[in-house]
């Protein structure tokens, strides 16, 4: 079932198979447009929340936790906040 990445269990359970690659071309995609905001718009990422619902809330959980690490002792360089929610 595609997605922001694909699921290939229904229902998704703890044991269900993983899309990394999907997973990493969704956050890829929130982290270009959190450069397009930066660059084009002057917005810092201390200043940005990123969010989704279900998958997109998943994907970025990840990219603001990737951001938070690779940001880790610089300042104004992590996301704001994340927001994830599901049904």
């Amino acid at each position: 079932m595609p997605g922001w990445f694909d699921l290939y269990d229904w229902p998704i359970d703890v044991g269900s198979e993983d899309d990394p690659e999907g997973l990493e071309k969704a956050v890829r995609q929130i982290e270009e447009a959190v450069s397009k905001l930066e660059s084009e718009d002057g917005i810092p990422p201390s200043r940005i929340v990123v969010g989704g619902f279900s998958q997109g809330g998943a994907a970025a959980l990840l990219a603001a936790y990737n951001k938070n690490l690779r940001s880790q002792g610089v300042a104004d360089t992590a996301y704001a906040g994340c927001v994830g929610l599901s049904a």
